[in-house]
């Protein structure tokens, strides 16, 4: 596997990763890791940027200020991408959506780079 490496939230579903690993994307999900659960937010963000993993969450309201706080320190994570509920509502497809969603932005080279921060977008259809 070569590209974007990935650490899913464990707010994340495993289901999420299986599905990525099947398109061929190095991602791993802190359910999967049970010595991850329940590792505070700080540490999780800490180990990801150890292990060069660009964090994947729906924890929108810790990661968004803790990503503020490093970049005013002078510190670098391998990136974070903030999955709205908004934007991906809980539902039936809800796993598959959020799964297709990394998979193309990874595709399409729009996960974020060290120190970046950016929203998970919906599907978007690439048929002309």
């Amino acid at each position: 596997m070569s590209g974007p490496r990935l650490l899913l939230d464990e707010m994340l579903s495993p289901k999420i990763a299986v599905q990525l690993r099947e398109r061929g994307i190095d991602v791993q999900a802190v359910l999967e890791r049970r010595e991850l659960v329940t590792h505070p937010d700080e540490a999780l963000l800490e180990l990801a940027t150890r292990e060069q993993r660009i964090l994947v969450t729906k924890n929108v309201v810790d990661f968004g200020p803790l990503s503020q706080q490093w970049a005013a320190d002078g510190r670098s994570h391998s990136g974070l991408v903030l999955v709205s509920t908004k934007t991906f509502p809980e539902a039936r497809d809800w796993i598959g959506a959020v799964a297709s969603a990394l998979a193309q932005a990874s595709e399409q080279g729009q996960l974020p780079g060290v120190g970046e921060v950016v929203w998970l977008s919906r599907l978007q259809d690439t048929r002309d």
